[in-house]
């Protein structure tokens, strides 16, 4: 797994959005005019991957990643609707990816209804391929998305929707 990737997405997206500039313009080297601001964001892969298929027995092998997880910064929520995932690889018979959310909040005191996760994340699975000496399961995908200002008064924890996949 590139752990070392999402540290530096993450911390690179919150400079900018702060309004310092990147380490390429900080020796007064800078552009003329304003400097496009972006939100805070994220961007990693997850990966599970398994061994081949047993050449003598046939048993094939399963395995789930753990969960990656990421949360807004404060002032920052999730937007469901704006979680990208594209797959990078598959291999094997089986190929699958959940994505989570958790630590709902009320951003609104007004609205009570509206509900917000600060926190999201995406876990694969992968298994090896049928037959004897089948190969490899190979399940890895690429996340990426960007944070929304909470746009309220309030961070209030709440519980989830009923329809949401939580985090554990």
């Amino acid at each position: 797994m590139r752990f070392p990737r999402l540290a530096v997405a993450v911390g690179l997206a919150m400079a900018v959005s702060a309004g310092s500039a990147p380490a390429a313009f900080a020796a007064g080297s800078a552009p003329e005019g304003p400097v496009a601001r972006t939100e805070p964001g994220f961007d990693f892969v997850v990966n599970a991957t398994t061994r081949g298929t047993d050449c003598r027995t046939g048993a094939r092998d399963s395995k789930d990643s753990e969960w990656v997880k990421v949360t807004a910064p404060a002032g920052y929520r999730v937007n469901p609707s704006e979680v990208h995932v594209a797959w990078q690889n598959q291999q094997g018979s089986e190929n699958w990816y959940k994505v989570g959310y958790g630590n709902w909040i009320q951003p609104f005191s007004q609205a009570p209804d509206i509900k917000a996760p600060k926190t999201t994340g995406v876990m694969v699975h992968a298994r090896s391929s049928r037959g004897r000496c089948g190969g490899r399961g190979v399940s890895e995908v690429h996340v990426w998305g960007q944070f929304y200002p909470t746009g309220g008064d309030q961070e209030l924890p709440t519980t989830p929707p009923p329809d949401t996949e939580p985090l554990p």
